[in-house]
């Protein structure tokens, strides 16, 4: 114990990235993501998961060998699948977006527990085709215990915004026109595509277009850039949306600091036996009573990161 509460000490003192999402100029982030591994560390909690492209490798097994984690290295495609079926979008384009976001993005990540045998059976979900082999948020939120109802709104929000980018490109007479290298990957996949799903040329760009509009501003803008009439179309069809998500990100942090997920509004509105209630007063009072150094530094680091949500 003493030697974990010296990594804790100095890791405070000198903070480096471990959770991979940017809050501004704070280590909020990084402070609780220390704890869900002193969480996973004490056994209060059976897993955490580093995503390598956000939390560089180096440093997520520093720390976890500086803990004496279990860890091991998954590899797994991203796919994130919706809760229902979409009563606004065709089912061909919804597969179709689903598979861009696949082979466009490849996760590597590191998963630690206290349990061996919790990482063995993860190990075998993302080798053998089973459940975890195609990697969301739903699979996210059963490894680190994520409230059901916590997950399943949090997907549903982000498909909100596809399908409400999906309904503009539907109804717009500007058809989807690609930047050079987002070209190149389309034509890439296209024979696969076809192939496997009879996809036409036409679907695929939209599909593209859509998916890359959540990352607009980042390393796709050079699609909405060529596209700008129908970005700004997206734009304003999904304020409110992206004005829920970032509310409910920061009523998340005011009313539940210690938690590493969304939570939704049934538990915001609920704040005494909500799922989410329940496992932040857990959290709180473990790192209050274990890390006292640690909970004061989450606190006040809280200010700055609900800060970094408006801006």
């Amino acid at each position: 114990m003493t030697q974990t509460k010296d990594v804790v000490k100095k890791f405070i003192a000198s903070p480096y990235n471990i959770s991979g999402i940017a809050s501004g100029n704070t280590n909020y982030r990084n402070f609780v993501a220390l704890l869900h591994l002193l969480l996973v560390k004490h056994k209060k909690k059976k897993c955490f998961v580093f995503f390598t492209a956000m939390a560089s490798l180096d440093k997520s097994l520093k720390i976890c060998k500086k803990l004496k984690l279990p860890w091991n290295n998954l590899k797994m495609e991203y796919m994130e699948a919706p809760t229902r079926v979409s009563a606004t979008i065709p089912e061909d384009l919804v597969g179709c977006i689903m598979e861009v976001s696949n082979l466009r993005t490849k996760w590597d990540a590191v998963v630690c527990s206290m349990d061996k045998s919790v990482i063995a059976k993860i190990m075998r979900q993302t080798q053998s085709g089973e459940s975890f082999k195609r990697f969301g948020h739903k699979q996210l939120a059963s490894i680190e215990e994520y409230p059901e109802c916590c997950a399943v709104e949090f997907i549903d929000v982000e498909w909100e915004f596809v399908e409400i980018c999906a309904e503009v490109v539907d109804r717009s007479k500007e058809e989807v026109v690609l930047d050079p290298e987002s070209e190149k990957f389309v034509c890439w996949m296209e024979e696969y595509l076809r192939q496997s799903y009879g996809y036409s040329t036409r679907l695929i760009a939209d599909a593209y277009f859509v998916w890359s509009m959540q990352f607009k501003g980042g390393h796709f803008q050079e699609v909405s850039i060529l596209n700008q009439e129908l970005s700004e179309d997206c734009n304003d069809a999904t304020a409110k949306n992206r004005r829920d998500k970032l509310n409910a990100g920061s009523e998340t942090l005011r009313k539940y600091p210690f938690l590493s997920y969304v939570a939704c509004k049934s538990c915001l509105e609920n704040t005494k036996n909500s799922p989410s209630a329940i496992k932040n007063k857990k959290y709180s009072g473990f790192c209050k009573r274990e890390f006292p150094e640690l909970h004061d530094g989450i606190v006040g680091e809280l200010d700055r990161a609900v800060a970094a949500y408006s801006k």
